[in-house]
């Protein structure tokens, strides 16, 4: 499977939980692409460990859950979703083994 229908695929399975976050959020704010996720799932990250608000006072915790899942996946095959780049990115670690 293309990297591109993963990404679609994924979109659609977590479509619910980006809505239900988008509904927390300013308009210049909405997510609307996997970028958008990955990019703002760093934030959101961030704030929490920072035990910092997040944007649009998002307390609920199976939101900020079910989100974090959703920025897992989508840092992953946005970042790193080339097998070249996946074997690239623990070249280190093996290297070190």
């Amino acid at each position: 499977m293309s990297g591109i229908i993963k990404r679609k695929k994924a979109w659609n399975i977590f479509k619910p939980t980006i809505d239900n976050m988008n509904a927390h959020l300013a308009p210049n704010q909405q997510l609307r692409g996997n970028a958008d996720v990955a990019i703002f799932g760093d934030a959101i990250l961030v704030n929490i460990y920072d035990n910092k608000t997040l944007p649009g006072n998002i307390t609920d915790p199976d939101l900020r859950k079910t989100f974090t899942a959703a920025f897992s996946w989508f840092v992953f095959h946005v970042e790193y979703g080339q097998q070249i780049q996946r074997q690239l990115n623990a070249y280190h670690t093996i290297q070190a083994m």
